[in-house]
């Protein structure tokens, strides 16, 4: 195989086959999800969630608040986990991926959710770094710890 065949085939296998086989995989994962967990619940966008515990209806985080939570994170493998050091963590709400965003929201101060997101709410066919492939899916478990208000004047402008 020649120099520019052997770039040509692994271009063609990074580039094309690899995410359509990763977007297959991850439309399986999220209807297999849908259709396991009888609780879960999709919204309009195709996440797809599960209120474990509701929490604090009267503290729900909102888009300009920060939240101290609990999570784990995995693509079929756990490869990120709080829970695994013992530890919180605090996002912005409005700084992670658009999934996480939008249902973190869905649940209040005290509350866990589980979320599966599809990759277009998450990294796309970009992927992100070795663990996070092109149109890979992402399920999340995420406690809420504290709910930080923003500052809404922030917000307006």
């Amino acid at each position: 195989m020649t120099r520019e065949a052997a770039y040509n085939f692994m271009r063609d296998y990074f580039m094309v086959r690899k995410p359509k086989k990763e977007k297959e995989a991850s439309e399986k994962f999220l209807q297999d999800a849908e259709k396991n967990n009888a609780n879960a619940k999709k919204t309009a966008s195709g996440l797809i969630y599960e209120i474990v515990t509701p929490g604090d209806e009267a503290a729900k985080p909102k888009a300009i608040d920060t939240v101290r939570v609990v999570y784990e994170v995995k693509t079929g493998k756990v490869f990120d986990s709080s829970k695994e050091r013992n530890d919180t963590v605090k996002f912005a709400v409005n700084q992670v991926i658009p999934g996480w965003t939008e249902g973190i929201q869905l649940v209040g101060k005290g509350g866990e959710i589980n979320m599966w997101i599809p990759s277009d709410l998450a990294y796309g066919e970009r992927g992100a770094g070795q663990a996070i492939g092109p149109n890979e899916a992402l399920q999340f478990n995420v406690k809420v710890i504290d709910v930080i208000p923003g500052d809404s004047t922030k917000a307006k402008k």
